[in-house]
């Protein structure tokens, strides 16, 4: 993936871009949104986009892995947001809602695939990360149970992109409660206990920790 530059210009123009996607999405589906009318709702040049992205199909990918892993735009993922529960309200709130919008429109005009693959990729990632640290691959069951999972989560989201107001609770706390469900079943498949699966995820948050 280009997204060149590295500097804050830079990182506003790709939020820049990333943001007028969204909007243009809201009335095309994500076939027929093309760069000019990205540049056009940015208000920005051609030029500008292909220093930042190689083409179209790199900032969606780039906006949608902006979305599930720093949904709060402060390096915090989704997944932990949602996690709060209860406890999410104020910005973290409205991050959440901002980011499961977005990821239901993309559904609903024609994405799930991207979502979906976008989501796995994700999880397997970190899962991998978590339990194979010396680079070796998700064992075939972990894989099986990410997949099915992954697969339920991309399902609440089109229904919670397109029912009522109730349905759209009842599907988002399902979404808060699969990060834990999913734990336990890989716990069970690995044979670990729940403080040793904490003590790994520790040990990753440690490794993956930004110096001050």
């Amino acid at each position: 993936m280009r997204c060149a530059g590295s500097g804050r210009a830079a990182a506003r123009m790709r939020d820049r871009l990333a943001d007028a996607f969204w909007r243009v999405l809201e009335d095309e589906r994500v076939d027929g949104v093309s760069v000019g009318a990205v540049c056009e709702a940015a208000g920005v040049s051609r030029g500008s986009f292909y220093y930042h992205f190689e083409d179209r199909a790199e900032l969606l990918s780039w906006a949608l892995q902006r979305e599930i892993l720093d949904a709060d735009r402060a390096g915090t993922p989704l997944v932990q947001l949602m996690a709060a529960g209860e406890r999410c309200d104020g910005e973290a709130l409205r991050a959440v809602e901002r980011t499961i919008g977005r990821l239901c429109l993309l559904i609903d005009h024609g994405g799930m695939d991207v979502v979906y693959n976008a989501m796995a990729e994700t999880a397997f990632g970190y899962w991998r990360a978590v339990l194979c640290p010396g680079g070796e691959e998700l064992p075939s069951g972990v894989v099986a149970i990410l997949e099915y999972d992954v697969g339920g989560m991309v399902g609440m989201l089109c229904r919670a992109g397109a029912s009522s107001d109730d349905e759209r609770r009842s599907s988002l706390a399902f979404l808060r409660e699969r990060h834990v469900l999913i734990a336990r079943r890989i716990c069970r498949e690995e044979g670990l206990t729940a403080e040793q699966l904490r003590a790994r995820t520790a040990a990753l948050d440690a490794r993956c920790a930004v110096p001050a």
